[in-house]
Order: structure tokens, then sequence, then C-alpha cells
């Protein structure tokens, strides 16, 4: 990218958000280097809904020769135009054969494209990608189904068994969680999570989980008549480990109007991080790598 030129303190926005990825067993934090090479080789289009569709266009090392303290990627968005159903505007007719005939565009040519960026730490099994930017935008929603569909595939199963995907949420919406002193329902959903070396509840949540064969842990809270759940610590320390490696369903009153709340989800407010950066003194892929290591630090002081 040419910056000479810029106006210097014009500065564009960017947001990024966040997502933990689980794969079971991992024998050592290689296995996500290798999961995310294998991805690259692989080459793979998913279709994302909405005549869109992506694929991971580049990988390569943050550091040459040490991929294990970090992979930086492109994820390639673009439109795919459906190769039937063309229409005359103009006469409201279907396109002719010959007319079809006449059109010339090369399968590897796409409208609509947009490349971002993404920062992978296999030591932590963090990802932080581009959501939104000057050129377009690439939804968390959407980037989870991208790489829940990538992990689906039959040969990355049968090479690495089980692969999670979930993306972090707004740490507003935990901390209202467990603040919360009118909470009437509350479901925790936990997948397995990868135990780090010093978080022992989470170590033994996965142990019990192993042991009993299970893939989800499940907690249903329903709070008595006229009453307000209290969740204790245990349940206050099985929600931060959901909120990381799974979801948190609850239902509370509103303090101002009294009304009860519909359900809501961790899942529906993802982590979403925004800032700004001056084009002529840098670019959006230097500005990543610092802005991930600045998100990994963030999110692994409440983890």
């Amino acid at each position: 990218m040419n910056i000479k030129g810029l106006n210097v303190g014009r500065k564009l926005s960017v947001d990024y958000s966040a997502f933990n990825i689980r794969v079971h067993p991992h024998p050592d934090k290689s296995v996500y280097v290798d999961l995310f090479e294998t991805l690259f080789k692989q080459n793979k289009k998913i279709s994302i809904g909405n005549n869109s569709s992506a694929k991971i266009n580049r990988l390569w090392a943050i550091q040459e020769g040490k991929p294990l303290e970090g992979l930086i990627g492109e994820i390639i968005k673009y439109n795919d135009i459906a190769e039937d159903g063309w229409v005359n505007i103009e006469t409201g007719k279907y396109a002719e054969q010959d007319e079809l005939d006449a059109i010339k565009i090369p399968n590897d040519l796409k409208p609509n494209g947009k490349n971002f960026y993404f920062v992978f730490f296999p030591k932590t099994h963090i990802l932080v990608t581009e959501i939104r930017d000057k050129d377009g935008n690439f939804s968390p929603k959407m980037q989870e189904k991208f790489f829940k569909l990538l992990f689906t595939s039959t040969s990355l199963l049968e090479k690495f068994n089980a692969i999670d995907i979930t993306v972090f949420p707004d740490t507003s919406a935990v901390k209202h969680i467990l603040e919360s002193k009118t909470l009437k329902k509350l479901e925790i959903i936990i997948l397995r999570p990868n135990p780090n070396d010093f978080e022992i509840f989470e170590e033994d949540i996965l142990e019990e989980m192993e042991n009993q064969n299970a893939k989800v842990f499940e907690k249903k809270l329903i709070a008595q008549d006229k009453h307000y759940l209290k969740p204790n610590e245990i349940t206050k320390k099985q929600i931060q480990v959901a909120a990381d490696n799974g979801k948190i369903i609850y239902t509370d009153v509103d303090q101002e109007t009294g009304l009860l709340n519909k359900d809501r989800s961790t899942s529906e407010t993802p982590f979403i991080e925004r800032d700004k950066y001056d084009p002529a003194k840098t670019t959006p892929l230097d500005f990543i790598k610092v802005k991930a290591a600045e998100i990994v630090r963030t999110l692994k002081s409440r983890m």
C-alpha cells in the first residue's frame, strides 16, 4: 500500500472481533499451527449466504520461521453470481443462450471482492479478525459461520477430531449477568474448553466432561416464584468459563420499568474493538498486528 501523499491526521476507522478456537485432543500447541496451515492448503470456498462466499487467501508467520508466535492471514469475501436466471431488465425476458455465450467472465474473477486480515495466536488459540473498515464489513456472526463451515470438512475432522469456535462476548454483557440482582433464568452452555496452565476450575470442568464423554455441559437455573436467582461462586465461575467457551442465556427484570426482559444471550453481543489509524503513518496490516496483541492481553486478563 502506498501511503505517501495522504493527508496526515485523516484517520480511518476499523473494527475488530475475536474468537476462541479449540481443538480436541491437542498434544501440544503446534496442532493449532497445523490446523491453520491445513485450512489454507485446502483452499476451500465457503458459501456464507446472500450470494456471498469467502476463502482464506493468504497465510504466513508474523515472525519468519516461528509460526507458534503468531500467524497472519487474509480472508477474501466476494459475491457469487448465479449461472442461471439471467434476465434482460429492459425487456423483462430471460436471456437467450447466444446472449449467455457472449458473456466471457473467467471463473476466477468475482465481483465486490474485499480482503479482511486476521491474526491467530496458536499459544492462546485466540483469533483476532477485521470485521469492518472503510471498504466493507464481515460481521462476527458471519465470520463465525465461515470458520464453523470450514471446520466441518470431513478430511479436516479425520485429522483433528473435534474443532470448536466461539466468538468472545462483550465484557459488559458478562459483567451485567454477574452483577444482576434480578435474574429470573440462567442457562449456562459450555463447549469443551482448552484448559490453561493456571485455570484449575476450567481444567476440572474439562475433566468432568471428558470422563463422561460429554461434548456440551449445560446448567439451567430458574428462580422460585417471587424470588431472584443468587448464583453461588461455582455458578459464577461457570458463567466466566461459558462466556469464552460457549454462551450464557439469561432473563432478568428491568430495574427501571419492573418488566421482565426477553431472553438474551452473550452470543448476541460479540466483543468488538473499535479504533482509528493514520494511513499516512501505518497500514491496515501493521495496525492489526499491534491491535491483535493488545486485544489478546485484554481477553486473557478476564479469562
